[in-house]
């Protein structure tokens, strides 16, 4: 191997670790949220009054939550690819990762892509 194929591969396991910090820690955080406001739902519940209410607070928020850090981790995973197509570029090779492009015309048959026609000049 290389010393530029070593160094590719360093920056490779830097985006990946990258990734990866972010994955574990959006799910941390999104853990610590739900259980906070759990708790707190719990106390607020034991007032009869206030029991469906805090029960709709709740749900809303463990809604907006979990939505928000998926999207986190979406969106990390997606910068982690284009990183990557990136120092596979730079490094003059295919990138594994990328996905065929699909195509209505041909029934979204990723294997078999239909590209207007280059010919027209």
């Amino acid at each position: 191997m290389s010393e530029r194929e070593t160094i590719m591969n360093r920056w490779r396991g830097l985006v990946t670790l990258t990734r990866t910090i972010v994955d574990q820690g959006s799910r941390a955080v999104e853990r610590v949220q739900t259980e906070e406001v759990a708790r707190a739902a719990t106390v607020i519940g034991r007032v009869p009054q206030l029991r469906g209410g805090a029960r709709v607070a709740q749900a809303l928020h463990d809604l907006v939550v979990t939505t928000t850090h998926a999207r986190v981790r979406q969106i990390a995973e997606v910068v982690e690819a284009i990183v990557l197509a990136g120092i596979d570029a730079r490094a003059g090779r295919p990138s594994g990762g990328m996905a065929e492009p699909v195509s209505s015309a041909n029934g979204g048959n990723a294997k078999t892509p239909t590209y207007p026609d280059a010919s027209i000049g």
